[in-house]
């Protein structure tokens, strides 16, 4: 079986770039690249196809924009990657901060109830 040979620009450039330890990222664009080019044929090629798109969604927008004629440049595309990311980032910090006050809270009341301190 012959290898799949990317079909857009924005594929192409990013396998340039992308180290060889992440290169899962550009397996799952690959495979993004494939599914929006030709509508799902059955259930899981549509689960696929919604399961990447959902992963990749700065992705996907550039790579539907591509395949119908409209070329993303790369410097915006990696300002909305970077802005993603950071909201993401920021989006899982606040999360984390979010557990972490349950939890002291949950803890709080715990002990005002009357149960055990954890062990030293």
């Amino acid at each position: 079986m012959p290898a799949y040979k990317p079909r857009t620009q924005l594929v192409q450039s990013l396998i340039q770039i992308t180290p060889w330890d992440r290169r899962h990222y550009i397996e799952d664009l690959m495979r993004l690249e494939q599914h929006l080019e030709s509508p799902p044929s059955n259930f899981a090629s549509g689960l696929a196809r919604k399961n990447l798109s959902h992963a990749y969604p700065v992705e996907t927008a550039a790579l539907q924009r591509e395949l119908h004629g409209n070329l993303v440049p790369l410097p915006v595309l990696y300002a909305r990657l970077a802005a993603h990311h950071h909201d993401q980032q920021a989006a899982e910090a606040a999360e984390r901060e979010q557990e972490r006050v349950e939890e002291a809270q949950r803890y709080a009341q715990w002990i005002e109830g009357g149960g055990p301190p954890p062990f030293p």
